[in-house]
């Protein structure tokens, strides 16, 4: 598991590092700079990457009926997945990552030794100039006693979460299109159920420190889901009025504490608590802002409790209306994207009409 997250870390965070969205960019952009999808991402491999830089989001565009969303390293449990059957397009699945949260604690890796035994073996590498090896080894086996740090095992990184939306509607879905947007950085899910057409869009935002999730309707009162939080060990899950709140374990001692929330901002419908879960009936439209933190004190916050960090966070962007975000986000990742223009030869058309795995089949 910590291969998948590793991985997630390198693309999540410095291919899309800057990731923003916006329904009216999203509308001009060329079709050649959109990865498209006609189905929901059955495993990881196969989900959409936004990320700012510290906080970052695996899009699957759907979710699967059970907990199972490995990768292709898991080929064989996998397996019944990959022919989208167990995965619903109407619901949806984020996998969660904060680039500060690894697994265990704060470990000192200097070695108090360092500095006395540094000139000794100074002294035995200068020495051994002619001699048959010893000074060299006796050099070496002092580094290794006193010199390189006394823990040497790396801690692995380690999920955030994973947050599910899970629609009360079994109707058909027909005409769906997911999409990773590069000119925008959005990752979005389109599509008609019941003669309703749904529009998800995520994007996470550098100024203002979220991943955030817009869901949207063409009907009024046509948005119900149920919300819940997990990660895969040591976790709680607590709902507050508008808020999941995910924190670890009581088990969890002298490592790193960490938060998650994610705040629903419905209009119209209702919003209520169903033990650890948020159920949302009936609304026109939500908005949903994530948040993250840790008290990994080399990380991007000075320690502290980071629930108040979230908690923090969610109200400032709370204040600012979904538009506000995205400009924000917008000023920042143009003049970066458009720095740089690459063409690969002339275009063919026929295949660029095509959603990706089409066409690398």
């Amino acid at each position: 598991m910590a291969r998948i997250y590793r991985f997630f870390f390198l693309i999540s965070f410095l291919l899309v590092s800057m990731a923003l969205s916006s329904s009216a960019q999203s509308a001009v952009a060329a079709a050649k700079e959109q990865l498209w999808f006609q189905a929901p991402a059955p495993i990881w491999d196969m989900a959409l990457p936004i990320g700012n830089g510290r906080l970052g989001a695996m899009v699957f565009g759907g979710a699967n009926l059970d907990a199972n969303n490995g990768d292709l390293q898991d080929s064989s449990r996998n397996a019944p997945l990959m022919d989208g059957s167990h995965t619903r397009a109407a619901d949806e699945h984020l996998q969660l990552n904060e680039s500060s949260l690894w697994q265990g604690g704060r470990v000192d890796r200097l070695n108090p030794k360092a500095a006395e035994s540094f000139p000794e073996i100074r002294r035995l590498m200068l020495e051994s100039k002619g001699e048959n090896g010893a000074k060299i080894s006796a050099a070496e086996k002092l580094a290794e006693s006193g010199l390189i740090a006394p823990e040497k095992k790396m801690p692995g990184y380690s999920t955030l979460g994973d947050l599910y939306l899970r629609s009360p509607q079994n109707a058909p879905v027909t005409d769906y299109r997911r999409q990773l947007d590069l000119a925008t950085g959005v990752v979005s899910a389109s599509y008609l159920q019941d003669g309703v057409r749904y529009t998800r869009e995520v994007f996470a935002s550098v100024p203002d420190e979220v991943i955030v999730l817009r869901i949207t309707a063409d009907h009024p009162h046509a948005i119900s889901f149920r919300a819940s939080m997990d990660r895969p060990e040591d976790f709680t899950v607590r709902a507050n009025q508008n808020t999941l709140i995910l924190r670890e374990s009581k088990a969890h001692i002298g490592q790193i504490h960490f938060a998650g929330q994610a705040r629903l901002l419905p209009t119209g419908g209702t919003l209520r608590t169903d033990g650890s879960e948020l159920v949302l009936s009936d609304a026109d439209s939500v908005t949903i802002l994530i948040a993250a933190a840790t008290d990994f004190r080399g990380g991007s916050f000075a320690g502290g409790d980071p629930e108040v960090q979230c908690e923090r966070t969610l109200q400032a962007a709370a204040k600012r209306s979904v538009d506000s975000l995205l400009a924000a986000q917008l000023a920042l990742y143009q003049p970066l994207y458009q720095r740089l223009t690459l063409h690969l030869g002339t275009v063919d058309t026929a295949a660029e009409a095509l959603p990706v795995d089409e066409r690398v089949r």
